[in-house]
């Protein structure tokens, strides 16, 4: 479902409705209306239930699961009266009724309506250049009310209240609310990019149909399996259908995947691809110096390239990254300015943290980058770096039981990799409830603090002094949204209390069960921890 975003007056959003969330708000306010109209009592024959849910694992945005109705519910009361059947036919019929009964659902989720036309005036002066039709296609490609300068990683676009000179959201930007943004005005321009490469994989050039048995659908097959099997999908903080899908549009149009490559090829060379590169700076990374600067200079940042060009000829004819430069030399004095829009996109999802945690961090924005065409939007933004690091670890084991470098290698990887579950339960040793009630109110603790430490008596139970709450607290609310900071800092909390006595720690994703059933609400209930937890993956809250 688009949502009007021409910037008329008309408009559904407009204006700088792109600042500190109030497109958010509305979005949310019209999705929860929608709920509530396709839930009233003359469209039960046709939805039997709608649920709110989380679209993509962002709580910041709601979307609507549609349940069909059971085909023994679209009876009429006057239908019911004129047949009449025994009591055997009936309990036949019944039976039938419930093997037939429809097996889907239909996520709803909104986005911005892309313009139709040339964007404003901004790049007029690019006129006279060779490539100047190519980048008017590319800018009238996505049009928003949004100007294509905020959509840059560095720029803040969310602040609840001023901040003070020091203080680092107004300094690094809001890279991930940025993001999010982006993404609503990409939903389309997304599917056409998938849709694109399918298109060239197809044999015959008469039809622009393509077979759902193609390599790209096997092979996507195979790694949603394989991530699924592992709590990597459907969930907070994990792989979503279109993450896996233009990670293997990068390879298919990067080469990394040969178009005559069978699915088996095109898992590993996905395996390989993800587990030897270095998403997070953090391989043999030196803590000596700038241990930032460090994971910059390390940490990789890819680009989908435009159909026809390679991944640089992309990058140095991409109209934002212009953009970009053109605002590099208007600010010359700026130190902190990077080069290139790619080294912006570095600094901005880059932090100091890493793996170890004797390293101290006042941020939790560290994310992988694989950037659209535009170079406006990372696909893979809302992955933290724990599931990186867990996900190419279980990456790289899949290579060695692939090529029989581990005991159930060879004719037993199949299983293994495909068939055997191997989810939180049997990964992690341990886990722990951890009460929301006792994490402090971040978004109220960083609008009333003007420096650090401020008052914040809850933050000094959890870092160990009040001093240091600012260290781990309220910086990247703003950016990252109350639920995700409270997430990592959770997450950086018990990293710095265990240390070197745990080997990985990870927040409790939908993806690996259904938690609702394992905890009492009961805050003192000492027993809550040791109960069953249903493993499902049909958690919508």
């Amino acid at each position: 479902s688009l949502i009007d975003g021409s910037g008329e007056e008309e408009a559904f959003v407009g204006g700088k409705d792109y600042l500190n969330g109030r497109y958010t708000d509305k979005r949310n306010i019209l999705a929860v209306h929608i709920a509530k109209q396709l839930s009233q009592k003359k469209h039960r024959s046709k939805i039997g239930a709608v649920h709110l849910t989380q679209v993509f694992g962002d709580s910041r945005k709601v979307g609507l699961v549609l349940t069909p109705p059971l085909d023994n519910d679209n009876d009429s009361t006057a239908d019911k009266k004129k047949r009449k059947r025994s009591k055997g036919e009936e309990k036949s019929k019944d039976k039938v009724k419930k093997n037939n009964k429809l097996r889907f659902r239909i996520r709803l989720i909104f986005g911005v309506k892309p313009e139709q036309g040339s964007n404003s005036t901004q790049h007029s002066d690019d006129e006279s250049n060779s490539d100047s039709e190519e980048e008017m296609e590319e800018a009238a490609s996505w049009n928003s009310w949004i100007p294509r300068a905020r959509l840059l990683p560095n720029r803040s676009n969310h602040r609840i209240e001023k901040q003070s000179d020091d203080s680092s959201v107004s300094s690094n930007g809001t890279p991930h609310y940025t993001n999010s943004l982006a993404e609503d005005l990409h939903l389309v321009a997304t599917s056409n990019l998938v849709s694109a490469t399918l298109s060239t994989l197809t044999p015959t050039s008469g039809s622009n149909n393509v077979s759902p048995t193609s390599s790209f659908h096997e092979t996507l097959l195979l790694v949603k399996v394989w991530a699924l099997q592992r709590g990597f999908l459907r969930g907070h903080d994990s792989f979503t259908t279109t993450t896996l899908a233009v990670l293997l549009v990068y390879l298919y149009r990067t080469k990394g995947i040969g178009k005559r490559m069978g699915a088996v090829q095109g898992f590993i060379a996905f395996m390989k691809f993800w587990s030897e590169n270095d998403w997070l700076g953090e391989d043999a990374l030196d803590s000596s110096g700038d241990v930032k600067e460090n994971k910059i200079k390390k940490k990789v940042a890819f680009v989908i390239p435009v159909e026809g060009r390679n991944e640089a000829q992309t990058v140095a004819k991409c109209a934002q990254s212009r953009l970009y430069l053109d605002d590099v030399r208007g600010n010359p004095d700026d130190g902190n300015t990077r080069k290139t829009l790619l080294d912006c996109f570095k600094a901005s999802y880059t932090s100091s943290a890493s793996h170890s945690s004797s390293i101290a961090n006042t941020e939790h924005h560290d994310s992988p980058i694989l950037l659209d065409p535009t170079m406006t939007l990372n696909y893979l933004a809302r992955l933290s770096p724990s599931f990186v690091r867990e996900s190419r670890g279980e990456a790289y084991a899949a290579l060695r039981c692939i090529h029989g470098q581990e005991q159930e290698g060879g004719t037993g990887a199949f299983k293994k990799l495909f068939l055997e579950t191997n989810r939180f339960w049997t990964r992690y040793d341990a886990y722990v409830r951890v009460p929301l009630a006792a994490v402090p109110k971040l978004l109220a603790a960083t609008a009333s603090a003007s420096g650090a430490g401020g008052g914040k008596k809850k933050h000094g139970k959890a870092t160990g002094s009040g001093s240091n709450a600012s260290n781990v607290w309220g910086h990247d609310v703003n950016d990252l949204g109350y639920d995700e900071s409270v997430c990592r800092s959770v997450v950086e909390v018990l990293s710095r209390a265990l240390g070197d006595r745990a080997t990985a720690i990870r927040a409790f994703t939908g993806g690996n069960g259904d938690i609702r059933n394992a905890v009492s609400n009961e805050m003192n209930n000492e027993d809550a921890a040791t109960k069953v937890i249903v493993d499902s993956d049909q958690c919508h809250t």
